[in-house]
């Protein structure tokens, strides 16, 4: 893309550097507190790519720059100003999301999200100061060959500095303008509405096999074959049924009552649960030495992740437990797994709201403009549905799911959606502010023509969200190659997330809702413009020599 090994190198060792310190952060705080064992997989997916996101966009912006015949100095400073404002916005909406996962209530997913949110914010802060520095030390390097022996403008004349700036600025923007993508964007902004349309029904048709997800938590029995704890696993099934693998326990507080009645009292409950349709086997029941306390395990007729075992557990606690008159509980391993898939769906509509809410907050605050924020949210979460229905289909329906070493239909585990909501929809808004923030840029300064800047904002920067988004899905798909099926869940799901937002949503998407909207865009009421706090994004605000039309605040 930046035709120099120079400029190529500096997003991967800003990368490199970035995701160490930051895994290296965790393992400091988790010296103090738990992390699951997969949080550092999970925050090195993820901290991968927005590292190398971030580092491109920086890159491309500086190597534009120098290339039109800005000074090195200015150009940094100019990068920082734009780039790095957007990457702020950008990097703080993953953040914020990520962070979201508290919002589940169980301190494991929270956890989760807390080890990716530190890489995530220390990519930020590299990209910041790690990517800037190499920038300078690389100096007119991160140009193409061919463009080297153009001479800076930093001894010229400054109103003939900035002249020239000025008239390179402008016949950069009408290269981008006329690019093949500015010029695709043109194509789907002269018949939005069928474009939009069209899209809309592309991601809707992903999304179906959302509508039969199954939520459960994976054991030994999703293992590779090859591991000790899959053999082990599929012995006890051939020995002694698929039930064995995940035990029922009943405990009983018994009343204070004789010997024998407590015995007829556990007799009685035994049949019962032996009567339960889905138990296999029911053990006698083991009473404790001060004659306070009993346990009953019993045994279901399927495997531990399958639904009918889950239903099992319903079954129990609602047509048998429910009925006795002593202090009862249901525990074990599946147990715990059902009330924890519980918990986090009661939870995930709070997740949702925090996350959306958050983020319409800071891009409106960012763009000052509530349709933006309004319009970025829907979209993202369409992208987030057909990813959904893409591990659904994947995972439970076995489309192609031998080829990633997945042999059987597995349930998604209740953590996965919300981790990926909380992910996808952070990475999803990076390309948004990326692209808006350019398209922002052109409509305030340079031509206040709604329909201009779009088509200089996708020229200026699909070029590089496309090869942002390339390495992204190669980052991500490349965690495929990982034994554990839920991370092979994470890879495929976000790898097709940052796929469907980098073609479907920002290249037909956007450039159809943008025509639709017009001018209307960047509408944002006036009480709320006072109340939001404002990012002086550079490039993005009024000035004296380009005003900003007045319909802003109209």
């Amino acid at each position: 893309m930046f035709r120099s090994v120079v400029a190529a190198t500096i997003p991967m060792v800003a990368a490199v550097f970035s995701v160490g310190a930051g895994l290296s952060l965790v393992g400091l705080i988790a010296a103090t507190t738990t992390f699951p064992t997969t949080a550092p997989t999970v925050a090195t997916l993820l901290g991968l790519g927005v590292a190398i996101d971030y580092g491109l966009f920086l890159v491309a912006r500086h190597s534009e720059q120098v290339e039109d015949g800005m000074g090195l100095g200015d150009s940094i400073g100019r990068t920082a100003a734009t780039s790095g404002s957007a990457i702020v916005v950008a990097g703080g909406t993953v953040v914020i999301a990520i962070l979201g996962l508290y919002v589940s209530g169980v301190p494991f997913v929270g956890a989760l999200g807390a080890a990716s949110a530190i890489v995530v914010a220390v990519t930020m802060l590299s990209a910041l100061t790690l990517v800037l520095a190499l920038l300078g030390l690389a100096g007119l390097r991160v140009k193409r060959r061919s463009a080297r022996t153009a001479a800076p403008v930093d001894d010229l004349d400054p109103d003939e500095r900035a002249r020239q700036l000025a008239a390179e600025h402008e016949a950069r923007a009408t290269a981008h303008e006329h690019s093949a993508f500015a010029r695709w964007g043109r194509l789907v902004s002269d018949r939005p509405w069928p474009w939009a349309i069209g899209a809309v029904t592309g991601l809707i048709i992903l999304s179906i096999p959302l509508l039969s997800m199954r939520l459960g938590q994976l054991d030994a029995g999703t293992d590779p074959e090859s591991d000790s704890s899959r053999k082990a696993y599929d012995l006890i099934s051939q020995g002694f049924g698929p039930g064995a693998n995940g035990q029922l326990t009943v405990v009983v507080d018994l009343p204070k009552q004789s010997q024998n009645a407590n015995q007829t009292l556990l007799d009685n409950l035994t049949k019962q649960l032996s009567n339960t349709q889905g138990v296999a086997a029911v053990a006698p029941a083991t009473v404790n030495s001060a004659d306070t306390m009993a346990i009953i395990n019993l045994q279901p007729t399927s495997a531990p992740e399958d639904a009918k075992t889950s239903a099992l557990v319903d079954r129990v606690r609602d047509n048998v437990l429910a009925g006795q008159d002593e202090t009862t509980y249901l525990v074990g391993t599946v147990a715990g797994y059902a009330d924890f898939t519980e918990q986090i769906s009661k939870r995930m509509p709070w997740l949702l709201a925090a996350v959306v809410l958050l983020a319409l907050l800071l891009l409106t605050a960012a763009f000052r403009s509530l349709v933006i924020g309004l319009k970025a949210a829907a979209m993202n979460l369409l992208s987030v549905g057909a990813a959904y229905g893409v591990i659904v289909a994947v995972f439970q329906w076995q489309w192609g799911s031998s080829l990633i070493g997945i042999d059987q239909s597995v349930p998604i585990p209740s953590f996965v959606p919300m981790l990926m909501f909380a992910i996808v929809f952070g990475l999803s808004m990076d390309y948004e502010v990326f692209l808006l923030s350019r398209v922002h840029e052109v409509y305030v300064a340079t031509t206040g023509d709604s329909h201009r800047s779009v088509a200089v904002g996708i020229g200026a920067t699909a070029r590089v969200i496309t090869t942002a988004a390339a390495i992204m899905v190669a980052v991500f798909t490349s965690f495929v190659l990982s034994t554990d099926p839920t991370v092979k869940m994470l890879a495929i799901g976000m790898a097709v997330a940052v796929l469907i937002d980098a073609t479907i949503v920002r290249m037909i998407l956007v450039p159809a809702i943008m025509s639709l909207l017009g001018d209307r865009a960047w509408w944002i009421p006036r009480w709320l413009d006072k109340v939001l706090p404002n990012f002086e994004q550079e490039g993005s605000t009024p000035s004296a020599a380009a005003p900003a039309p007045a319909l802003l605040n109209r």
